[in-house]
């Protein structure tokens, strides 16, 4: 019992050690009187630029605007149309403002849509956001991230049969890692590392041996990935080999993303030819 419990300390510290590497431009958070939390489904919303945290500016941030920036932070919809200034006068600078998603509301991450930087003509209407905290239900293949520092970081975690597993990433590729990225609506994984959490320890582990080399246009995990419906047996990968990632979006590079039912049609399949000898051992919202 000692060894297991000195085992999930050290995977925890090194899982925490290796996401924690700082934030990425385009992160969102929700703030409220000058503290953020990733349980937050309320708040003030903050992006993050080169020069730190800012305000978003409320001017013509409408529903759709809305509905994008809570599926960036995990939710599946937003609950309010309305600007209204509050929680907390710790108020910085506007870093994008005149943000327009076109109507296309079923976008994964802000910056897909277009804005402007800086303050611009804002009225100093900030915005304040309510995300729906009931999730829609999850899809086969659909993706997660959890106990990460921000929502493009975490331990990585997929649905499958039911229920929410991670992925081993013992010997995961970096084609895999974008994969993972771009099905949540990034562009590319910056890194990505083994570890487990404690929360997480006696969850399945559903995928293993990805070798991917997905094309710049792939957008689904499910184009290499497979799930059988068989929990991987901890002789072949144990939750030390959990994978977790960090998202990023440069928009610069940007080609193609992924929507909030871009995957949904694409499940979790095995590749041509792959046989796999796989033993039964057995959110968030």
């Amino acid at each position: 019992m000692a060894a297991l419990s000195s085992f999930l300390f050290l995977s925890i510290f090194l899982s925490y050690s290796l996401l924690i590497d700082g934030q990425s431009p385009g992160d969102l958070r929700l703030i409220r009187n000058g503290v953020s939390r990733l349980s937050y489904s309320y708040g003030r919303l903050q992006i993050y630029a080169s020069t730190g945290w800012g305000e978003v500016c409320g001017d013509n941030f409408n529903i759709t605007e809305r509905n994008v920036a809570c599926h960036q932070l995990g939710y599946s919809s937003s609950l309010n149309n309305d600007t209204i200034n509050s929680y907390g006068s710790d108020v910085g600078s506007v870093s994008i403002s005149e943000v327009n998603c076109y109507g296309n509301s079923e976008y994964l991450h802000l910056l897909r849509c277009s804005y402007r930087k800086g303050f611009h003509t804002c009225q100093r209407n900030y915005v304040t956001l309510y995300c729906n905290s009931t999730n829609n239900p999850p899809y086969d293949s659909q993706l997660r991230l959890l106990y990460g520092t921000t929502s493009s970081n975490g331990l990585v975690q997929v649905y499958c049969s039911g229920q929410w597993g991670t992925v081993c990433g013992r010997y995961f590729t970096p084609d895999a890692a974008h994969l993972v990225c771009r099905q949540l609506g990034y562009t590319s994984a910056k890194s990505y590392s083994n570890g487990t959490f404690q929360a997480s320890y006696w969850t399945p582990i559903w995928l293993d041996n990805l070798y991917c080399s997905a094309s710049p246009t792939e957008v689904c995990l499910g184009s290499c990935a497979s799930c059988t419906g068989s929990r991987v047996s901890t002789y072949q990968c144990s939750h030390s080999y959990d994978l977790n990632v960090h998202c990023v979006y440069e928009a610069l590079h940007y080609e193609e993303g992924s929507n909030t039912t871009s995957c949904e049609s694409i499940e979790l399949r095995p590749r041509l030819g792959e046989v796999r000898q796989l033993t039964v051992v057995g959110s968030s919202s």
